[in-house]
């Protein structure tokens, strides 16, 4: 890999992530509190099987991008292409009164939208090792998005979600973009990540100043 975000998780857990980083040298995985993510520097049998042994039998993981030569401790579940975008548009700076940043007593909240919405890859941990922002009406969270992996130089945009009630608002470009403006302060480059059929939010994000940079497969797997 010549570039970190060819390799996202694997970059993170090796450079700012490093503190919630489970694993050895061959292969790191996020604790499953975060999220189900397991990485590898390099597709060799010795990092599958470092990779297996940080995996509990019977639970179901996530690696993007590069995948060790699997053997018969996994189940392939699905595999699918992942768009991975990276902003390439002005500085931003977003004052809106309607936003605010979520925080502690906020998760539950934020984990109810996101089962409506797109369940699987946010978890508590997410929320807790991130910075989030919401809309809320009539005292319920509309909409969120805020910050996951962050490595040297990058921090990605995550959870983009928005209630089916309050859809076409625009509460999504609105926060895409407070998000980004928080990661441009912190001096980093904004990324993302969004299925490759997501064809309305690819939209939004290339509206938000977003381009594709890489396509890369992910692979969802159960340890036998």
């Amino acid at each position: 890999m010549s570039h970190p975000l060819d390799n996202p998780m694997w970059a993170a857990l090796n450079s700012r992530h490093t503190h919630l980083a489970i694993g050895g040298e061959l292969a790191k995985r996020y604790p499953a509190d975060f999220g189900p993510f397991v990485c590898v520097g390099e597709p060799t049998p010795e990092a599958e099987r470092e990779a297996a042994s940080i995996v509990a039998p019977g639970e179901s993981v996530v690696f993007g991008g590069v995948a060790p030569e699997l053997s018969d401790a996994w189940q392939l579940d699905r595999m699918g292409t992942i768009v991975q975008m990276v902003y390439e548009g002005p500085t931003l700076q977003v004052d809106d009164p309607r936003i605010e940043q979520l925080g502690e007593a906020d998760i539950p909240a934020m984990l109810e939208l996101i089962e409506l919405v797109y369940p699987t890859y946010f978890r508590a941990g997410t929320a807790r090792a991130g910075t989030f922002f919401g809309v809320k009406a009539d005292g319920r969270l509309a909409a969120m998005t805020g910050t996951r992996f962050q490595l040297d130089g990058y921090t990605e945009v995550t959870a983009v979600c928005t209630h089916p009630d309050h859809l076409g608002q625009g509460l999504a470009s609105l926060l895409v973009k407070k998000t980004v403006a928080h990661i441009q302060a912190r001096g980093d480059q904004p990324f993302l990540h969004v299925d490759d059929d997501n064809f309305r939010a690819i939209s939004v994000y290339e509206r938000c100043g977003f381009k594709t940079r890489y396509v890369f497969p992910l692979w969802a797997l159960t340890r036998v």
